[in-house]
């Protein structure tokens, strides 16, 4: 069998300069939306990772406003144009059709050539970051749509398999899914992230900053930042497997400890998300420097745990990776 070639490293100097200006635009992002420290998070590490994000939590929780600054931050459009569709934003509802989000046919094109093409402008299969609100809603026409396009990056059109270019997927909930159908799909959510109310004590600085959610942010990052480190990830996640250091590392076997314990707990946590939250965990120890394995980095295994019927299992899990005790 012909062995993948390894990832070709970034200069050093690149990927530092790529890690301060991100850094800049989540603490931008921050400074703006109080109380949202763990959505943010996800939202910065899900980029930087390639993983898709879910929001959960009830509406008024600043999820569409905090999606499209962090678009400005990085210098995309949010506005429709003539260029491209930078932001791809849509509430998804029980009616929603898959041609509201692929582009509806060309019927003036088909009587002239004979040929169904499909409107694609602005469509999100061009988008370079896509939010689907109430993504869980949709209809099972959707289903099979959405499935290709979180797990392989591709839709189909007219039976022809076509790439999409996205470099981050996004999607809001209030709730985890109550159709057995659509555990697939919840399942493609790698980092899922609480956007809850703000609690008293800040609701007054939340107020204050509300009134500066209508400001357009000015850019301090770029997706090419964002391609940086996400390539990074893939050179030492390729490092990791090729030297053995997945599979003998003191702090990857605590991480499997944990697992076990949460799925004691009663998380549904699969076998695929147990593989991609340890993207998420080297994605957050490259933009932050920090050692993949350590507390803050095993506590990110609190993504798996954001179902509000897993309150107590997240005071249990938090406990867990704070402490020496050891795990069964």
């Amino acid at each position: 069998m012909k062995e993948t070639a390894p990832v070709q490293p970034v200069p050093q100097l690149k990927v530092e300069q790529a890690r301060q200006r991100l850094l800049t635009a989540r603490k931008a992002l921050l400074q703006r939306f109080v109380g949202r420290e763990e959505a943010i998070d996800g939202l910065f590490w899900g980029a930087v990772a390639r993983e898709p994000v879910l929001f959960v939590g009830v509406p008024g929780s600043a999820k569409s406003a905090m999606v499209t600054a962090f678009c400005e931050l990085l210098g995309l459009s949010t506005s429709v144009d003539e260029a491209a569709t930078a932001l791809f934003l849509y509430q998804l509802t029980e009616f929603t059709v898959p041609e509201e989000l692929f582009g509806y046919p060309d019927l003036r094109a088909f009587e002239t050539s004979g040929e169904m093409i499909r409107q694609d402008k602005h469509m999100v299969q061009n988008a370079d970051v896509i939010f689907l609100d109430e993504v869980l809603n949709g209809s099972s026409a959707l289903l099979n749509s959405l499935l290709a396009l979180l797990n392989e990056r591709s839709y189909y059109d007219r039976g022809r398999r076509k790439r999409a270019r996205y470099r981050l997927m996004l999607g809001a909930t209030q709730h985890p899914p109550r159709r057995p159908e659509l555990a697939a799909l919840y399942d493609r959510f790698t980092i899922r992230a609480r956007t809850y109310w703000v609690n008293d004590r800040d609701q007054g600085e939340m107020v204050v900053r509300a009134f500066e959610h209508s400001r357009t942010m000015p850019p301090v990052a770029s997706l090419s930042d964002v391609d940086t480190l996400a390539t990074v990830v893939d050179t030492r996640c390729d490092a990791m497997t090729r030297d053995g250091r997945f599979s003998s590392d003191d702090g990857l076997m605590r991480y499997l400890r944990l697992v076990r314990h949460m799925r004691q707990l009663g998380s549904t946590l699969s076998d695929r998300r147990v593989v991609k939250l340890l993207r998420v965990l080297v994605a957050r120890a490259v933009l932050e420097q920090r050692r993949e394995f350590d507390e803050e980095g095993l506590w990110v295994l609190r993504f798996a745990l954001n179902d509000p019927a897993h309150e107590g299992s997240r005071e249990l899990l938090e406990r867990a990776v704070f402490s020496d005790a050891e795990l069964s």
